[in-house]
C-alpha cells in the first residue's frame, strides 16, 4: 500500500518558510523564488484541507494547525537528517584493533581517548586487553601499546613516554611499624609484584637491593590489582608515574622511598612494518604523541 505522504518539495518550502516566518528568506535557502515557495505552499495547504499561514501585508504568521504540523515535520526531517548520518557513517567509519595491557588502558588511555573521537570521528578503537605479547599479523592486530624498551623483532615501534618508577603506598603504612626510611628497611614488608619478571627486578638491581632478602612477596600478575592492594595498605607497590600520577595527587598512594628509576623502558605504539604509513594508524599514533607530549 502506497504511503499517504505530501509533496516532499512542499513539505520542504513548508518548513524553511516556518522556520523563518518568511518566504523570501526559505526561496534564498532553497536556492527558489518566493512564488515557487508560496505555490508549493499553497499546494500543500490544498492538498491537507488546513490554512497553515495567516498572511500579512509584511509578515507571515503560522496558524494554530500550522504551528503543530510544523513541529512534526520538523521532527521527521530531524529523524531524516540522524539516519542519514548513521548510514553515511557506517559506511566510512574505520575501526582500529588495538591490543595493550588493561592497565594502561584503564589508568591513562580510556580517560583521554573522548578527545581522540572528537578529532577523528571516522576512526573506531576496538581494544584486546591483556599481559600476552599477541602477534600481530596472527591476531589481526592493527597496532599494539606495548611496555618495555622499544625493541620488538620484526616490528616497527615509537615512543610514546619513557616511565620513571619508585617504591608507592598508602599513606597509612608510612604511619605506622616497621618503619621506612631506607631501601634496606624493605625486607620488612610485602612486596606487591605484577609479574614473575617485573619492575622491581631493574629497580632493586639499581639500589643494590638483594630481592630474594625479602621474606615477603605477593604475586598478583595485574597491575591494576597491585595498585588497589597498595591502596589499600597491602604492602608496596611499585609505581609507574605515568599511570599513578591522579592517584599520587589525590593522596591515595604516596612515594614510599626517594629512590627513582629513569631508563629507555617505557609505552611503545608497535606495528607492522607494512602498516606504519597506514592514515588511520598514523592518526593514532600522532594522537598518542600529542597527548604524551602534554604529560612531559
Amino acid at each position: 500500500m502506497a504511503r499517504d505522504l505530501p509533496n516532499l518539495l512542499a513539505l520542504r518550502a513548508f518548513e524553511a518558510a516556518g522556520r523563518h516566518l518568511s518566504f523570501t528568506r526559505a526561496a534564498e535557502e532553497l536556492f527558489l523564488t518566493q512564488g515557487a515557495i508560496s505555490r508549493h505552499v499553497r499546494g500543500l495547504e490544498d492538498e491537507l484541507g488546513v490554512k497553515l499561514f495567516h498572511r500579512r501585508a509584511r509578515s507571515l504568521e503560522l496558524t494554530a494547525q500550522g504551528a503543530a504540523y510544523l513541529a512534526t515535520v520538523r521532527q521527521a526531517f530531524d529523524l531524516l537528517a540522524s539516519g542519514s548520518r548513521q548510514v553515511r557513517t557506517s559506511r566510512t567509519r574505520i575501526r582500529l584493533k588495538v591490543a595493550l595491557t588493561a592497565s594502561f588502558a584503564a589508568n591513562w588511555l580510556l580517560p583521554r581517548l573522548p578527545h581522540f573521537a572528537t578529532a577523528h570521528p571516522d576512526i573506531g578503537i576496538d581494544f584486546e586487553p591483556g599481559i600476552q605479547m599477541i602477534d600481530l599479523s596472527a591476531e589481526g592486530i592493527d597496532a599494539a601499546i606495548r611496555y618495555g624498551r622499544g625493541a620488538w623483532p620484526g616490528l616497527d615501534s615509537t615512543a610514546l613516554m619513557l616511565e620513571e618508577v619508585f617504591p608507592v603506598c598508602s599513606p597509612a603504612v608510612l604511619s605506622k611499624a616497621p618503619p621506612l626510611h631506607t631501601v634496606a628497611d624493605l625486607v620488612h614488608h610485602n612486596l606487591l609484584l605484577s609479574g614473575p619478571r617485573s619492575d622491581w627486578d631493574d629497580w632493586a638491581a639499581a639500589v643494590g637491593l638483594d630481592l630474594q632478602s625479602v621474606p615477603r612477596q605477593t604475586m598478583l600478575y595485574d597491575y591494576n590489582l597491585v595498585l588497589q592492594a597498595a591502596i589499600d595498605g597491602m604492602g608496596i607497590a611499585l609505581g609507574r608515574r605515568i599511570l599513578i600520577e591522579d592517584r599520587l595527587k589525590s593522596g591515595q598512594l604516596v612515594q614510599a622511598l626517594p629512590q627513582t628509576l629513569r631508563d629507555a623502558r617505557g609505552y611503545y605504539l608497535v606495528t607492522l612494518p607494512a602498516r606504519r604509513d597506514d592514515k588511520s594508524i598514523d592518526a593514532f599514533r600522532k594522537w598518542l604523541l600529542a597527548e604524551a607530549a602534554v604529560e612531559a
